[in-house]
């Protein structure tokens, strides 16, 4: 769910060595595109309209900002395709425990949270 590319945008100013923006729907494809050639790093970020299913490399970092709904759904997912962390945001601080919760696993370690006002992001290490 790359959405509207902001977190891949700030990946490739951060100068991250390679960013993927994935999403299924081409309509935010489309958009992150936009938004990254507003941004000057367009060059820097491939794109892809699949699901995660469809993903067969793996990041050293996976980012993922979705509803808990999704992430839910995609847990084994997203787990499989981060190398070392995966970063959680964007969830409702009242359901940030549940979610905190579910991505606690074998293969997950908790390492960080940030909880301000209604949102709730975490940081987990894979074992």
């Amino acid at each position: 769910g790359c959405g509207s590319g902001i977190l891949a945008i700030a990946a490739a100013k951060l100068a991250a060595t390679r960013v993927k923006a994935v999403d299924n729907d081409p309509v935010a494809v489309a958009a992150a595109r936009k938004n990254a050639a507003l941004n000057r790093v367009e060059d820097r970020i491939e794109f892809a309209c699949s699901p995660i299913e469809s993903e067969v490399e793996s990041f050293d970092v996976v980012i993922a900002n979705l509803d808990p709904m999704t992430l839910q759904a995609n847990k084994d997912q997203l787990i499989r395709v981060s190398g070392t962390f995966l970063i959680i945001s964007g969830v409702p601080v009242d359901q940030w425990n549940d979610i905190k919760t579910v991505f606690l696993s074998e293969k997950l370690v908790f390492g960080k949270e940030i909880v301000r006002e209604e949102w709730g992001c975490g940081l987990f290490t894979k074992k």
